[in-house]
């Protein structure tokens, strides 16, 4: 229930103050606000002292770094005593590692209620009993979805007759490339809308006030409208070894849970004027400001964005490709694929309504914008996400659909759905498909345009990967093509020591073994980054050093929240201008809007390998309210000299959701609601606040993203208070509600404790190092700078870099 959820926030925030005195100095509260973060840039060098012999700490070990890479987070680093990991010898010095703990168990196991009471499903509070609803009743509302798909249908035909669609190389049509969809997932959406306009329909026969807390509850599986109801997936009775690719069955009591093409779930009731889809007003009437209006104030000059220099640049890439793993919001579209158009030809306006789609939601442009004003551009446009369907269809607000699977399982790599996850495997079904160009293998060429035979003459050459974004820019695309290499490389040592296992027996023991590769490297190496340690020690999040993990709980339900999707995980400030590529040629670098769905650098002789390595040298962007201008100006450029704003598209897209703003989440995550402006000092900074007073008329107007960005980094954090509490709160879902975790005991999945002792010597180093030519050296933490003495430069055969062995899977029978 949605108050369930709301406690289980609450909850971490008493758990979190419930720390003795003799804790309290290590042990701050969950969201500390008081703390100044860190500068952001490195601090000068000092003296530093003699590695150890042994550390010096009772529970200390020394490891290579990313061994260490938990507390190398933390805002004192530069504490972490450096210790002989292999002594010298007569023909080579020794290898130093770090000094850091061992972390056996989590202190927070169950983040239940007193009551047990669900804590991570989504719903709402029923609110008033409503009583018996006739069959009349049901039946012309039924009557009321119908009619408005049906419209919806004719106008779209007339739509296409007279020729309003996305044209191509338009930022629109790039735009449209990355929120891509299927026919049967515009199929399932409709269905929802025709829910939609039932409620809507039902709210306004019966005189309702909340049609989300009177209306879902009814119960419509003998009626018509029922009849749209997904069926609910069927299970094995006994629990399988591998994970199903669409993500059903992995919570064992409720199948449905984490879906592709299911909704996602919310940690507050949607706010949409009627409550059902209409988006939210100004608290005191009127429309909220025009998000571009608040980007053109509230992003400065990208130019001058300010970068974070104790970070590289491949914190955003990884973001953004786990994020691509859990989510994707797919734009509503036209019957067969064809972009929904919602501003005039030239862009100079909004479409009439008769000329207008139902979904769309435009931009207004400001006529005196300081950039699109020069190409007489006064529209944006913007297509709202598909709605999708519960798995009781019930009605009240619409809820968005997220396209692929919910959980963190790889879908990157290997799809979310069964045909397509079988058309990236090969002939023999254990590798994935790639080609053959260059000194190691690329990801296969998209047909359509895009064959083998054309890859070098079509400068819109694409890949084909488990996810349709992998050509949104080519760091992306390199990242695909390691995990790709990867699953490769480890199913051809599988296939050599067990001849025994079939083809597919040897495909699901490789993706069980890189997807547990790929939750320890976000929650070993990326989630202290982002979260910090003493925050993921709160939730939960540590990621052991030996043993089982018993964390999981089948009532968490561990789908992913709209918060989370459209608003908190958006990393785009993080983003540079330009991508850098460094070889022993030197250094180049590609403005973002020559990269974008254009992966075709990576045709260059070991360009991957180039970026990536260049990736690993650069400053990460600031995580801030200020944006590069090639993300507000340039975004999906096309032929015209101007793009999309990407801080503007996030902004609307809250307000599409239905995201309650930003004071409300306050409250949720522990702090007091501010009743002005003043009240927000404690969390945002004094510049993004002058620019908010001058904005919104009321603090309650401020939309979620923008609180979210102007927030200061917390202490040890990379985020702000809010989007910190929103961003675990998804991840702690993630671990303890799926029954395939890489760590967990006691299930048909678990590994092996020797297995598990072997993934964990995994790190995004090592993956780059066994999967490129071009890099031969790296810093063993690539998401940190390197640094002489902690985290340095070291050839890839270092000790260093740990390789993980695949001995301990020399008994293993798969079991399919």
């Amino acid at each position: 229930m949605i108050q369930g959820a709301k406690s289980f926030v609450l909850l971490l925030a008493v758990l979190a103050a419930c720390v003795t005195a003799e804790q309290a100095d290590e042990q701050p509260l969950i969201f500390p606000t008081e703390q100044p973060a860190a500068a952001l840039d490195a601090s000068a060098d000092e003296p530093r002292p003699a590695p150890l012999a042994k550390c010096a700490g009772e529970k200390e070990m020394c490891k290579p770094p990313a061994g260490c890479a938990l507390f190398y987070a933390d805002d004192d680093e530069k504490n972490l005593q450096t210790c002989i990991l292999i002594p010298a010898n007569e023909t080579t010095n020794a290898t130093l590692g770090l000094c850091c703990e061992n972390v056996l168990s989590n202190r927070i196991k169950q983040l239940l209620t007193d009551d047990n009471r669900d804590q991570f499903s989504p719903g709402y509070n029923t609110g008033p009993e409503l009583g018996f609803i006739s069959a009349d009743d049901l039946s012309a509302s039924s009557v009321n979805g119908k009619s408005f798909t049906d419209k919806l249908e004719t106008l779209e035909a007339e739509l296409k007759k007279i020729g309003i669609k996305v044209e191509s190389d338009t930022p629109s049509a790039g735009h449209l490339r990355v929120f891509n969809t299927t026919d049967e997932a515009r199929e399932l959406s409709l269905k929802a809308l025709r829910l939609a306009a039932a409620t809507s329909a039902l709210t306004n026969r019966l005189g309702l006030s909340n049609p989300n807390g009177e209306l879902r509850q009814v119960d419509l599986q003998n009626s018509r409208l029922g009849e749209s109801c997904p069926p609910v997936p069927v299970c094995p009775a006994i629990g399988g070894k591998y994970r199903l690719h669409d993500g059903t069955c992995s919570n064992p009591r409720r199948s449905w849970i984490g879906r592709a093409t299911s909704p996602m779930q919310r940690l507050l009731p949607a706010h949409y004027d009627d409550g059902v889809q209409v988006p939210r007003s100004a608290r005191g009437g009127g429309p909220l400001p025009s998000p571009r209006l608040i980007s053109i104030q509230l992003s400065t000059d990208g130019h001058r964005a300010p970068q974070d220099r104790r970070l590289t640049a491949l914190v955003a890439d990884f973001g953004q490709f786990l994020d691509h793993d859990l989510v994707q919001s797919p734009s509503f579209q036209l019957r067969g694929g064809g972009g929904i158009q919602c501003c005039s030809q030239d862009g100079s306006s909004v479409l009439p309504p008769h000329q207008r789609h139902p979904q769309c939601m435009p931009i207004e442009i400001p006529f005196d914008d300081p950039f699109f004003s020069r190409f007489r551009q006064g529209c944006m446009n913007f297509v709202r996400t598909m709605p999708a369907l519960t798995h009781n269809c019930s009605l009240g607000a619409i809820n968005q659909m997220n396209s692929v699977s919910h959980w963190f399982d790889g879908s990157t790599i290997y799809g979310s759905e069964g045909q397509a996850a079988r058309n990236l495997v090969g002939p023999r079904g254990t590798l994935l498909n790639n080609g053959d160009r260059g000194s190691l293998a690329l990801l296969p060429a998209q047909n359509g345009g895009c064959t083998r035979r054309r890859q070098t003459e079509n400068p819109n050459f694409c890949f084909v990967a488990g996810d349709n974004r992998v050509n949104e820019q080519p760091v992306i695309s390199s990242l695909h093509t390691l995990l790709m290499r990867e699953h490769n490389r480890v199913a051809g040592i599988l296939a050599a020591m067990h001849p025994e296992y079939s083809d597919d027996g040897v495909y699901q023991e490789t993706r069980r073994i890189v997807i547990a590769q790929l939750q320890h490297i976000a929650y070993n190496e990326f989630l202290p980054v982002v979260l910090g340690r003493r925050f993921m020690e709160t939730y939960g999040l540590l990621p052991l050093a030996s043993g089982h993990s018993f964390d999981f709980n089948p009532n968490y339900d561990a789908s992913v929240t709209n918060e989370f999707a459209a608003a908190a995980y958006r990393l785009h400030t993080l983003v540079r201008g330009d991508l850098k590529l460094s070889n022993n040629a030197g250094d180049s670098r590609i403005p973002l809007r020559e990269t974008l769905n254009s992966p075709q650098v990576l045709l260059w002789p070991d360009a991957g390998d180039a970026l990536l390595s260049g990736q690993c040298s650069r400053p990460l962007g600031a995580f801030d309210h200020v944006f590069s201008e090639e993300m507000t100006q340039h975004l999906f450029q096309g032929r015209g000299g101007f793009g999309l704003d990407i801080l503007s598209l996030n902004i609307q897209r809250g307000r599409d959701h239905g995201l309650p703003g930003y004071n409300s989440y306050r409250k949720l995550c522990g702090l007091k609601r501010a009743r002005d402006f003043t009240d927000l000092t404690d969390t945002i900074r004094p510049e993004a606040l002058q620019v908010l007073r001058r904005i919104y008329r009321s603090v309650d107007d401020i939309d979620l993203y923008v609180g979210g960005i102007s927030e200061r980094r917390s202490s040890g954090a990379l985020l702000g208070h809010t989007f910190l509490c929103l961003v675990g709160d998804q991840f702690a879902r993630l671990k303890k509600g799926d029954r395939f975790f890489y760590d967990l005991a006691n299930q048909p999945s678990s590994f092996t404790a020797d297995q598990l002792n072997e993934i964990r010597k995994t790190s995004l180093a090592r993956i780059i190092c066994d999967n490129s030519v071009g890099v031969t050296r790296l810093q063993p933490l690539v998401f940190w700078q390197q640094d002489d003495a902690r985290n340095p430069i070291v050839s890839c055969d270092s000790a260093l870099i740990p390789r993980m062995s695949l001995e301990p899977w020399i008994p293993e029978v798969p079991n399919t």
